[in-house]
């Protein structure tokens, strides 16, 4: 009697628990579905975006022209300013004059930044090989005298050193974007037109056909300064440049033989923006 008791316990349980699943599978819910279309389409830009500091993603106002080709936008290029100099018998080497900018919400305060190149490209597309070149227009001539004045036949401006920056991504800058050919414990030279030859590439994307290396929506700078660091300058940094401060990693080299004057000379250069088809 006792193992028939306990045998029709256990099938009792078993069958409570096949009941409840039952209970349980009955009262599932059904589910159906439709699709509906979500769409984002873009084009290239009509108007110039604003430069940036380098290496930021901070807008400012800097003086200089715009021109944009195919989406691709030359946003910045640098006036060369070498200040005044006292005459020597052996010529010299000027250093270049910061470049003063200021942010676009505060116009009135300035700071001093290196000479740099910007190009924003705006294609749409991965691989776009565009690149920037500059001219010397004439040698360096007695300011205000179209003929007649004194010139500096010689003298040419040289870029020694370089840093790339990208708004998006500046620790893969380098491998982005391209720069000067400057050789090896040298300098590279601006050309004056006629000679050869007669321009030098300053700036070039590297046509990275992938999303981390592409300069497609970004905003790149070569900057003419050795191990440029955005936070050494602006009003953040400890030990920000004076506006007429000079540093020597551009310089323009005017030989004895040019024989200047206690004048004021100047020049034009022209930058060209290049993009394949």
């Amino acid at each position: 009697m006792k193992k028939s008791i306990i045998y029709s316990g256990i099938c009792a349980m078993a069958l409570t628990s096949l009941f409840a699943t039952a209970q349980i599978a009955s009262a599932a819910p059904e589910t159906n579905s439709v699709k509906s279309d979500g769409k984002a389409n873009f084009k290239v830009p009509e108007g110039l975006e604003n430069p940036v500091k380098p290496g930021t993603d901070d807008e400012i106002v800097i003086g200089g022209e715009k021109v944009g080709v195919k989406g691709v936008q030359l946003l910045h290029v640098p006036t060369f300013d070498f200040g005044t100099n006292e005459l020597k018998a052996k010529g010299d080497d000027l250093k270049v004059v910061h470049e003063a900018y200021a942010y676009s919400g505060s116009t009135d305060t300035k700071y001093a930044i290196p000479l740099f190149v910007q190009v924003g490209d705006f294609s749409g597309k991965r691989a776009t090989d565009w690149k920037v070149s500059v001219t010397q227009d004439t040698t360096f001539k007695e300011s205000g005298k179209e003929t007649g004045g004194h010139e500096l036949t010689n003298s040419r401006i040289r870029i020694f050193k370089q840093s790339f920056t990208n708004n998006l991504n500046n620790s893969n800058a380098s491998n982005m974007v391209t720069g000067v050919t400057i050789p090896e414990s040298g300098h590279a030279v601006i050309p004056v037109a006629g000679d050869k030859p007669d321009s030098l590439g300053v700036f070039a994307s590297k046509k990275v056909d992938t999303d981390e290396g592409t300069t497609n929506g970004s905003i790149s700078s070569v900057v003419f300064k050795e191990n440029y660091d955005e936070s050494n300058y602006g009003p953040n940094a400890t030990s920000a440049p004076a506006l007429d401060a000079r540093y020597d990693d551009v310089q323009l080299n005017v030989p004895a033989s040019d024989k200047a004057q206690a004048k004021a000379y100047s020049t034009k250069l022209t930058w060209s923006l290049t993009v394949e088809p």
